[in-house]
């Protein structure tokens, strides 16, 4: 038998060549089953913390992070793919001077303007108490959502809080819930939080899976502003979460200022995208259009470093802002004529937790209340402040949030067993007025005694009045029980 080959011209060659008919050498029942996959964007960002403008990384790199180069990497992101949701995960606006001079709206105004889909409320914005929240709740176009929240303020302060919400993204449900960290109430007083209640996030989650499990999404996703760690504590339970509830798609993670580009917790994808804008998170969910089936889903964070541009409608929108903040930073405190060291162990503060205990002391001497003791530590500071001028500027570097400052008066006894709580293998905290007396090891001190700050036998009084801030007066992250 004669086979005669078709004979095709080069220009129909060409043609089928284009049209994929390479593939006919493939068997048709295969061809058929090739899915129409359709990507789904989730763009996210954590722990802003009031950062418009590039910064500093905790290791001192500078010219990094800041919303308006975020900014910059969403819009490129949505140009790639617009089937995209946009959300942040919480600590929005608390932590810089533009922060602070507009109690966080100019923050929430940003996040407007850049079309968020939500924002996941986080245990910083509490920091100037629920009102301001609850205004900064009044200004968004978009969801604030804490599923585990519960709030009841009262007449004419209402927190309009959200525990999930829906988005259809070319034919297909997204689900987001969102999550605030648990350990909300070992870090603020009562008053900061007035008629606010964080719930445990698992018990909270049970409840709502079957309310979000009715409305037939194609994909949860939980955003918890708390953090995947090495063992859950009380204000990160990912780890328990992801065990819980392994039906999840995705969890995006905030509060512990780390970077997680993407990882597998107990079968769920979670990431977390650092803090201050450092880096910017973006997952991609990949769904087969007739079965609805999802079939990949990945997650990656890019550092916002000098080669992304700052975005020019945030600049626009929050000049302003930026320029008052400029001058209230430049504003001049005094000279400082050596520098201040930041080496500090347990019963030796370093010059600066001096320097913070010396203003606490100022600053309640001002109101006519003396102390005996001030308790405070170091918060990531780990460069020296150089001699010469210092600025305002120079004082968010040493304390970039805000605190109240609280007394207790305390027995001898309830004293002692204070400071033996300081003494943590982490997380240092100082007793300023007072001198420990350690036996033990430099990892394990033991305080047997205290004395007066110079050494000699502690004046014998019934109570003895000590200064910290809120954070600690609340426990300390549950350590100054």
């Amino acid at each position: 038998m004669q086979v005669i080959a078709p004979r095709y011209s080069r220009r129909r060659f060409l043609h089928m060549l284009g049209q994929g008919a390479l593939q006919a050498g493939l068997p048709s029942a295969l061809l058929a089953d090739q899915p129409e996959l359709v990507t789904i964007s989730i763009l996210h960002t954590t722990d802003l913390h009031g950062h418009i403008l590039p910064t500093s990384d905790y290791s001192g790199r500078p010219d990094l992070g800041g919303l308006a180069r975020c900014a910059t990497q969403i819009r490129q992101w949505l140009s790639e793919n617009p089937n995209a949701a946009l959300i942040d995960i919480g600590d929005v606006y608390q932590g810089t001077e533009e922060g602070l001079a507009t109690r966080g709206s100019v923050m929430i105004r940003l996040l407007n303007a850049l079309a968020y889909d939500g924002w996941v409320v986080g245990n910083h914005d509490f920091d100037w108490g629920s009102g301001v929240l609850a205004e900064a709740a009044r200004l968004s176009d978009m969801p604030v959502v804490s599923g585990n929240s519960r709030a009841s303020l009262g007449e004419g302060e209402v927190i309009q809080l959200r525990p999930y919400f829906m988005k259809e993204i070319a034919g297909f449900r997204l689900a987001f819930v969102g999550l605030t960290t648990p350990g909300l109430a070992s870090w603020l007083p009562p008053e900061d939080r007035r008629g606010f209640d964080v719930l445990d996030p698992i018990e909270t989650l049970q409840r709502l899976m079957l309310e979000v499990a009715a409305q037939k999404p194609d994909a949860i996703i939980v955003a918890g502003h708390m953090g995947l760690t090495r063992r859950d504590d009380f204000a990160n339970r990912i780890g328990a979460l992801t065990r819980a509830f392994p039906q999840l798609t995705v969890c995006i993670g905030g509060h512990t200022h780390q970077n997680h580009p993407g990882e597998i917790s107990n079968g769920v994808l979670y990431t977390q995208a650092d803090h201050f804008g450092i880096h910017a998170g973006k997952i991609d969910l990949s769904f087969d259009r007739a079965s609805r089936r999802l079939v990949n889903r990945s997650a990656l964070t890019l550092e916002m470093n000098h080669t992304v541009a700052l975005d020019p409608l945030v600049l626009h929108l929050a000049q302003p802002v930026i320029d008052d903040a400029a001058r209230v930073l430049s504003q001049p405190m005094g000279v400082l004529i050596e520098p201040f060291g930041v080496a500090s162990a347990f019963g030796t503060p370093s010059d600066i937790e001096r320097l913070i205990g010396s203003a606490m002391r100022a600053a309640l001497l001002r109101r006519g209340i003396e102390v005996d003791v001030v308790v405070h530590g170091l918060f990531d500071t780990r460069d020296p402040l150089p001699a010469g001028p210092k600025t305002i500027a120079d004082a968010w570097t040493v304390l970039p949030y805000e605190n109240q400052i609280v007394t207790l008066d305390l027995a001898r006894d309830d004293l002692l067993a204070l400071v033996r709580d300081l003494a943590g293998p982490r997380d240092i905290r100082n007793a300023m007025g007072i001198q420990p007396i350690i036996e033990g090891t430099a990892r394990d001190p033991q305080v047997v005694d205290l004395r007066a700050a110079d050494g000699s036998p502690l004046p014998d009084k019934p109570r003895y009045r000590v200064a910290l801030n809120s954070y600690d007066a609340q426990s300390g992250g549950q350590r100054l029980l």
